[in-house]
């Protein structure tokens, strides 16, 4: 069975999808770890995207916002932005040099609580900044990671113990060595003492790997 085209995954995500073809989208990824992560992906971006203030497009050359397309058959629900111009757009602001996290934010925004996560094997200059925001969000910003090859990703947690944790963000890294991500927290953050960072591997399916690069305690 062929990997489906983006455009199958937006409509898939934006709930265009007809019952059966989302049936055989579901057991695709649930055999396909790379189309997990994919789709995992572009929803992130879609989510991030979407909070967008209007300021932010404006600071690109006021570009416009992406235009939604009609969708194929009639749905009750608002549709959202179809994932084709959602990713043009992400590489729009990439191009740029402005990262979505950054954009998100809006001007005079309050900053929360802020933390630096190091590298949990010792001394190095890998490291990843995470700060608290109003509305349970957490801005994280990660330095001097190693890039992540095919099939890996890396997972930021909330974490007490290997068997008490909850995934927060997957998120890639480039050659650069950075990532910014601007997430909503899944649950309270003062139920958890750690936050800690992730090598995972698309195939060994969504629990932590035990392959801890960056941690630090849950800001205060």
């Amino acid at each position: 069975m062929s990997r489906p085209s983006d455009e199958r995954i937006s409509d898939f995500l934006t709930g265009e999808l007809a019952p059966a073809e989302r049936e055989e989208m579901l057991e695709q990824m649930r055999q396909d770890p790379v189309l997990r992560e994919r789709v995992g992906s572009l929803e992130s971006i879609a989510a991030n995207l979407e909070l967008l203030p209007r300021e932010a497009w404006e600071t690109l050359g006021e570009q416009p916002r992406p235009a939604a397309r009609t969708a194929r058959r009639p749905s009750p629900r608002t549709p959202r932005r179809r994932m084709a111009l959602v990713a043009a757009a992400c590489a729009l602001l990439l191009g740029a040099g402005i990262g979505i996290g950054v954009l998100i934010e809006r001007p005079g925004s309050a900053g929360g609580p802020t933390v630096v996560l190091r590298a949990v094997a010792g001394p190095s200059s890998e490291q990843a900044t995470a700060r608290m925001t109003s509305g349970g969000r957490m801005v994280l910003t990660v330095d001097h990671l190693p890039a992540t090859a095919p099939g890996r990703f890396y997972e930021l947690w909330l974490m007490n113990s290997d068997s008490d944790l909850v995934s927060v963000a997957s998120f890639r890294v480039g050659s650069d060595g950075k990532a910014q991500l601007n997430v909503p927290l899944p649950v309270s953050a003062a139920r958890y003492h750690y936050l800690d960072i992730s090598l995972q591997h698309a195939a060994a399916g969504p629990a932590h790997s035990g392959d801890s690069v960056l941690r630090a305690p849950v800001p205060s």
